[in-house]
């Protein structure tokens, strides 16, 4: 009977485990800035269940605070990732000390759609 509930435990451990890796997956990318940023680009991996991110200024471990939200663990600074319509990572925002950084996420739409007028209806001509 021991067994069987240690066999249970170890099974929701390992659940666990890759429910969390799929939700770190949705990050891993690479993310472009614009022309005259600190940095050209940067790019999100996953090792084992950390995430890391790196550009040509140095690399850091990227540790959760909350939903979209890291801190980096080498600087003092802050990643915020960005969701379109569907749901989906499409961008990142990086502060560190007093620069701040702003990028899509190479091969993901923004999903963002266009508002119509308010006035869309035909205007008659008066004479």
């Amino acid at each position: 009977m021991k067994s069987i509930y240690l066999f249970l435990l170890f099974c929701s451990c390992v659940s666990l485990a890759h429910a969390q890796d799929t939700t770190l997956k949705a990050y891993v990318g690479k993310y472009s800035f614009p022309a005259g940023s600190f940095t050209p680009s940067a790019e999100v991996t996953l090792r084992d269940t950390v995430l890391n991110i790196s550009s040509d200024q140095g690399s850091s471990d990227l540790v959760k605070r909350s939903r979209d939200t890291f801190a980096l663990a080498s600087y003092d600074g802050t990643v915020y990732f960005k969701r379109n319509s569907s749901g989906i990572v499409s961008g990142i925002k990086v502060e560190v000390q007093d620069q701040l950084v702003e990028g899509p996420k190479e091969g993901v739409t923004t999903g963002l759609q266009k508002k119509q007028p308010a006035n869309t209806r035909k205007r008659a001509l008066v004479k």
